[in-house]
C-alpha cells in the first residue's frame, strides 16, 4: 500500500498550478488548470502553494476514490535543451488558458519570471 501511496503522491507533484495576486480577495488565487474546479487561495504565495498541493491531492482523491481516472498532467517542454535547440520560444509554450483569458504575453512574463518578451 506504501507503494501505490508513493506512486499517487508522485503523480499528484507534476500537476501545475497558477498563482495569482487578487486585489479583489486580497489573498494569492492557485488554479489547477487540468483540474476541473480545483482552486484554493491563500494570505502568502507559500501558503497559495501548500493550499494548492493539498486542492490537488483532495481531487485526485476523490477522482480515485470513484474508481475514475484523472486528466493527465500538462507537460511544458520550454524548459527543455532538446526544445531549446529546436528554437521553440515562448509563444509555444504559454498555456492556451492564458491566452482565453486575455492576458496574453504580458501574463506569459509574469509566470516565466525572466522578463523575456514572446
Amino acid at each position: 500500500m506504501d507503494g501505490d501511496h508513493a506512486a499517487k503522491d508522485r503523480i499528484a507533484n507534476r500537476y501545475s498550478m497558477v498563482v495569482e495576486w487578487s486585489d479583489e480577495d486580497d489573498a494569492y488565487i492557485v488554479t489547477v488548470l487540468e483540474l476541473p474546479g480545483c482552486r484554493t487561495h491563500g494570505a502568502t504565495r507559500e501558503e497559495a502553494v501548500r493550499q494548492g498541493a493539498n486542492a490537488i491531492e483532495t481531487w485526485l482523491g476523490g477522482v480515485w476514490n470513484d474508481g475514475d481516472v484523472p486528466p493527465a498532467p500538462r507537460r511544458f517542454v520550454f524548459w527543455s535543451s532538446r526544445t531549446a535547440q529546436r528554437g521553440v520560444g515562448l509563444e509555444r509554450s504559454v498555456p492556451h488558458e492564458l491566452e482565453e483569458r486575455g492576458n496574453g504575453a504580458e501574463s506569459a512574463d509574469s509566470v516565466v519570471g525572466d522578463g523575456a518578451k514572446a
